[in-house]
Protein backbone atom coordinates (compact mmCIF):
# COMPACT_ATOMS: atom_id res chain seq x y z
CA UNK A 1 0.00 0.00 0.00
CA UNK A 2 0.83 3.25 -0.74
CA UNK A 3 0.18 7.28 -0.72
CA UNK A 4 -0.34 8.55 -3.80
CA UNK A 5 -0.16 12.67 -4.14
CA UNK A 6 -3.30 13.03 -5.48
CA UNK A 7 -5.40 10.97 -3.05
CA UNK A 8 -7.77 12.53 -0.88
CA UNK A 9 -8.29 11.16 2.91
CA UNK A 10 -11.16 11.99 5.31
CA UNK A 11 -10.42 12.45 8.86
CA UNK A 12 -12.76 10.94 11.19
CA UNK A 13 -12.24 11.87 14.76
CA UNK A 14 -15.55 10.59 17.13
CA UNK A 15 -16.94 7.43 17.50
CA UNK A 16 -20.66 8.98 16.40
CA UNK A 17 -19.26 9.69 13.24
CA UNK A 18 -22.03 8.04 11.00
CA UNK A 19 -19.33 6.27 8.66
CA UNK A 20 -17.90 4.49 11.92
CA UNK A 21 -21.40 3.61 13.01
CA UNK A 22 -21.96 2.42 8.99
CA UNK A 23 -18.25 0.11 9.78
CA UNK A 24 -19.90 -1.35 12.92
CA UNK A 25 -23.08 -2.33 11.62
CA UNK A 26 -21.44 -4.60 9.30
CA UNK A 27 -20.74 -6.84 12.70
CA UNK A 28 -24.66 -7.60 12.44
CA UNK A 29 -25.17 -10.65 10.58
CA UNK A 30 -28.76 -9.05 9.08
CA UNK A 31 -26.97 -5.84 7.81
CA UNK A 32 -24.08 -7.62 6.32
CA UNK A 33 -26.90 -9.41 4.25
CA UNK A 34 -29.00 -6.30 3.75
CA UNK A 35 -26.21 -4.49 2.57
CA UNK A 36 -24.30 -6.99 0.59
CA UNK A 37 -21.07 -5.99 2.58
CA UNK A 38 -18.51 -7.33 4.89
CA UNK A 39 -15.96 -6.52 7.24
CA UNK A 40 -12.05 -7.45 7.13
CA UNK A 41 -8.72 -6.59 9.29
CA UNK A 42 -5.28 -6.42 8.14
CA UNK A 43 -3.11 -5.12 5.33
CA UNK A 44 -3.70 -9.33 3.70
CA UNK A 45 -7.54 -9.42 3.65
CA UNK A 46 -7.52 -5.74 2.57
CA UNK A 47 -4.45 -5.99 -0.24
CA UNK A 48 -6.65 -9.28 -1.43
CA UNK A 49 -9.81 -7.60 -1.33
CA UNK A 50 -8.33 -4.08 -3.54
CA UNK A 51 -6.72 -6.51 -6.24
CA UNK A 52 -10.52 -8.22 -6.96
CA UNK A 53 -11.77 -4.84 -6.97
CA UNK A 54 -14.18 -5.23 -3.77
CA UNK A 55 -12.94 -3.08 -1.11
CA UNK A 56 -14.85 -0.15 -1.07
CA UNK A 57 -13.54 1.35 2.11
CA UNK A 58 -10.99 1.27 4.22
CA UNK A 59 -10.08 3.03 7.79
CA UNK A 60 -6.62 3.78 8.72
CA UNK A 61 -4.55 5.38 10.89
CA UNK A 62 -1.48 6.51 9.32
CA UNK A 63 -2.10 8.32 5.93
CA UNK A 64 1.13 6.07 4.61
CA UNK A 65 -1.37 2.79 4.42
CA UNK A 66 -3.78 4.83 1.81
CA UNK A 67 -5.58 2.25 -0.92
CA UNK A 68 -5.99 4.19 -4.46
CA UNK A 69 -9.60 3.37 -5.51
CA UNK A 70 -11.27 3.38 -2.43
CA UNK A 71 -13.03 5.72 0.33
CA UNK A 72 -9.74 6.85 2.97
CA UNK A 73 -10.93 7.63 6.17
CA UNK A 74 -8.17 8.58 8.79
CA UNK A 75 -8.85 7.55 12.32
CA UNK A 76 -7.54 6.59 15.59
CA UNK A 77 -6.62 3.02 16.85
CA UNK A 78 -9.69 3.71 19.46
CA UNK A 79 -12.26 3.92 16.83
CA UNK A 80 -10.27 0.83 15.27
CA UNK A 81 -11.00 -0.89 18.21
CA UNK A 82 -14.64 -0.13 18.34
CA UNK A 83 -15.24 -1.29 14.46
CA UNK A 84 -13.72 -4.55 15.51
CA UNK A 85 -14.20 -7.84 17.60
CA UNK A 86 -10.73 -8.48 18.34
CA UNK A 87 -8.61 -7.51 21.26
CA UNK A 88 -5.87 -6.03 19.35
CA UNK A 89 -7.32 -5.63 15.75
CA UNK A 90 -4.55 -4.30 13.27
CA UNK A 91 -4.68 -1.07 12.44
CA UNK A 92 -6.50 -1.52 8.69
CA UNK A 93 -10.22 -2.30 8.49
CA UNK A 94 -11.70 -2.38 5.09
CA UNK A 95 -15.38 -2.56 4.28
CA UNK A 96 -15.99 -5.44 1.49
CA UNK A 97 -18.54 -6.14 -1.55
CA UNK A 98 -20.11 -9.64 -1.43
CA UNK A 99 -19.47 -11.68 -4.58
CA UNK A 100 -20.03 -15.56 -5.28
CA UNK A 101 -19.46 -17.48 -8.17
CA UNK A 102 -21.16 -20.80 -7.14
CA UNK A 103 -22.07 -23.19 -9.79
CA UNK A 104 -23.14 -27.15 -9.65
CA UNK A 105 -20.75 -26.97 -12.87
CA UNK A 106 -17.86 -28.01 -10.79
CA UNK A 107 -15.69 -31.48 -10.57
CA UNK A 108 -14.81 -31.29 -6.61
CA UNK A 109 -17.13 -30.21 -3.90
CA UNK A 110 -17.20 -29.85 0.19
CA UNK A 111 -20.58 -30.56 1.83
CA UNK A 112 -20.81 -28.70 5.19
CA UNK A 113 -23.19 -30.14 7.53
CA UNK A 114 -23.56 -27.65 10.30
CA UNK A 115 -20.11 -26.89 11.23
CA UNK A 116 -20.36 -24.56 14.10
CA UNK A 117 -16.86 -23.09 15.14
CA UNK A 118 -15.68 -20.07 12.86
CA UNK A 119 -12.19 -20.97 12.82
CA UNK A 120 -13.06 -24.25 11.37
CA UNK A 121 -15.06 -23.35 8.66
CA UNK A 122 -11.92 -20.56 8.31
CA UNK A 123 -9.38 -23.37 7.78
CA UNK A 124 -11.61 -25.70 5.62
CA UNK A 125 -11.85 -22.79 3.02
CA UNK A 126 -7.85 -22.18 3.15
CA UNK A 127 -7.60 -25.85 2.51
CA UNK A 128 -9.90 -26.87 -0.21
CA UNK A 129 -8.54 -23.23 -1.70
CA UNK A 130 -4.88 -24.86 -1.52
CA UNK A 131 -6.35 -28.23 -3.01
CA UNK A 132 -8.04 -27.06 -5.90
CA UNK A 133 -11.70 -27.53 -4.44
CA UNK A 134 -14.21 -24.62 -6.54
CA UNK A 135 -17.02 -25.47 -4.75
CA UNK A 136 -18.35 -25.49 -0.69
CA UNK A 137 -22.18 -26.35 0.42
CA UNK A 138 -22.80 -25.67 3.38
CA UNK A 139 -25.93 -26.42 5.53
CA UNK A 140 -27.86 -23.92 6.73
CA UNK A 141 -27.01 -24.12 10.38
CA UNK A 142 -23.29 -23.76 9.66
CA UNK A 143 -21.92 -20.80 10.79
CA UNK A 144 -22.11 -17.80 8.75
CA UNK A 145 -19.23 -17.61 6.02
CA UNK A 146 -18.78 -13.68 7.14
CA UNK A 147 -18.50 -14.13 10.43
CA UNK A 148 -15.40 -12.00 11.50
CA UNK A 149 -13.50 -15.02 12.88
CA UNK A 150 -14.21 -17.42 9.53
CA UNK A 151 -12.73 -14.60 7.52
CA UNK A 152 -9.43 -13.92 9.30
CA UNK A 153 -8.83 -17.95 9.15
CA UNK A 154 -9.41 -17.81 5.68
CA UNK A 155 -6.40 -15.38 5.17
CA UNK A 156 -7.98 -14.08 1.88
CA UNK A 157 -9.03 -17.63 0.27
CA UNK A 158 -12.53 -16.65 1.09
CA UNK A 159 -12.40 -14.73 -2.20
CA UNK A 160 -11.09 -17.64 -4.19
CA UNK A 161 -14.18 -19.88 -3.54
CA UNK A 162 -17.94 -20.51 -4.53
CA UNK A 163 -19.96 -21.50 -2.02
CA UNK A 164 -23.54 -21.49 -1.07
CA UNK A 165 -26.12 -22.12 1.90
CA UNK A 166 -27.96 -25.43 0.72
CA UNK A 167 -30.67 -28.50 2.32
CA UNK A 168 -27.78 -30.87 2.18
CA UNK A 169 -29.77 -33.59 0.62
CA UNK A 170 -31.05 -31.76 -2.05
CA UNK A 171 -27.27 -30.84 -2.85
CA UNK A 172 -26.49 -34.84 -2.72
CA UNK A 173 -29.33 -34.88 -5.25
CA UNK A 174 -28.10 -32.35 -7.86
CA UNK A 175 -24.41 -33.46 -7.17
CA UNK A 176 -25.14 -37.48 -7.91
CA UNK A 177 -27.46 -36.24 -11.33
CA UNK A 178 -24.05 -34.85 -12.52
CA UNK A 179 -22.55 -38.22 -11.98
CA UNK A 180 -20.47 -36.29 -8.74
CA UNK A 181 -19.45 -39.74 -6.55
CA UNK A 182 -20.48 -38.45 -2.83
CA UNK A 183 -18.04 -39.84 -0.12
CA UNK A 184 -19.26 -39.08 3.80
CA UNK A 185 -17.07 -39.47 6.67
CA UNK A 186 -17.79 -41.79 9.43
CA UNK A 187 -16.49 -43.55 11.83
CA UNK A 188 -18.80 -46.26 11.94
CA UNK A 189 -19.61 -48.51 8.86
CA UNK A 190 -17.09 -47.00 6.70
CA UNK A 191 -14.30 -47.45 4.50
CA UNK A 192 -10.70 -47.02 5.28
CA UNK A 193 -9.27 -44.25 3.21
CA UNK A 194 -6.09 -46.07 2.02
CA UNK A 195 -8.77 -48.19 0.60
CA UNK A 196 -10.69 -46.03 -1.39
CA UNK A 197 -10.44 -45.38 -5.11
CA UNK A 198 -10.74 -41.98 -5.85
CA UNK A 199 -13.28 -41.01 -9.13
CA UNK A 200 -12.78 -38.04 -11.32
CA UNK A 201 -15.13 -36.33 -9.91
CA UNK A 202 -16.06 -36.39 -6.25
CA UNK A 203 -17.42 -34.63 -3.40
CA UNK A 204 -16.67 -35.01 0.84
CA UNK A 205 -18.99 -34.67 3.14
CA UNK A 206 -17.88 -33.07 6.57
CA UNK A 207 -20.07 -32.74 9.54
CA UNK A 208 -20.53 -31.18 12.80
CA UNK A 209 -17.56 -31.12 15.52
CA UNK A 210 -19.57 -33.41 17.95
CA UNK A 211 -22.54 -34.77 16.30
CA UNK A 212 -20.25 -35.64 12.74
CA UNK A 213 -22.18 -36.19 9.59
CA UNK A 214 -25.98 -36.69 10.45
CA UNK A 215 -27.26 -40.57 9.45
CA UNK A 216 -29.73 -39.27 7.08
CA UNK A 217 -27.14 -37.67 4.41
CA UNK A 218 -25.12 -40.73 5.50
CA UNK A 219 -27.61 -42.97 3.64
CA UNK A 220 -27.57 -41.28 0.53
CA UNK A 221 -23.80 -41.38 -0.03
CA UNK A 222 -21.90 -43.46 -2.37
CA UNK A 223 -19.24 -44.47 -0.13
CA UNK A 224 -18.59 -43.64 3.50
CA UNK A 225 -14.65 -43.18 4.39
CA UNK A 226 -12.91 -43.29 8.31
CA UNK A 227 -9.07 -41.80 8.37
CA UNK A 228 -7.06 -44.64 10.08
CA UNK A 229 -5.58 -43.15 13.22
CA UNK A 230 -4.56 -44.46 16.18
CA UNK A 231 -6.74 -46.21 18.73
CA UNK A 232 -5.72 -43.50 21.58
CA UNK A 233 -7.14 -40.95 19.64
CA UNK A 234 -11.00 -41.22 19.23
CA UNK A 235 -11.28 -38.67 16.71
CA UNK A 236 -9.66 -35.62 14.59
CA UNK A 237 -10.88 -31.76 14.39
CA UNK A 238 -13.18 -31.46 11.08
CA UNK A 239 -10.51 -28.97 9.88
CA UNK A 240 -7.86 -31.24 10.02
CA UNK A 241 -9.79 -33.89 8.22
CA UNK A 242 -10.65 -32.02 5.85
CA UNK A 243 -7.39 -31.39 5.02
CA UNK A 244 -6.12 -35.25 5.03
CA UNK A 245 -8.98 -36.22 3.02
CA UNK A 246 -8.39 -33.03 0.09
CA UNK A 247 -4.92 -33.92 0.15
CA UNK A 248 -5.62 -37.49 -0.29
CA UNK A 249 -8.19 -36.81 -3.31
CA UNK A 250 -6.32 -34.55 -5.40
CA UNK A 251 -2.99 -36.80 -5.30
CA UNK A 252 -4.80 -39.33 -7.55
CA UNK A 253 -5.57 -36.33 -9.52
Amino acid sequence: MRKLNNSKITKITSLANNQIKYFTSLNTKKIRQQEKKFLVEGFHLCEEAAKRGLLTDVLICEETDLIEGVNNFLVTYDIIKKVTKTVSPQKIVGIVKMTNDFSYDYDHYLLLDDVNDPGNLGTIIRSAVAFGVKGIIMGPNTVDIYNDKVIRATQGAIFDIGFCYENLENAIGILKSKKIEVFGTSLYNSVNLNDVSIPDKWAIILGNESRGVSKDLLAQTDVNIIIPISDKIESLNVSVSAGILLYEFQKWK
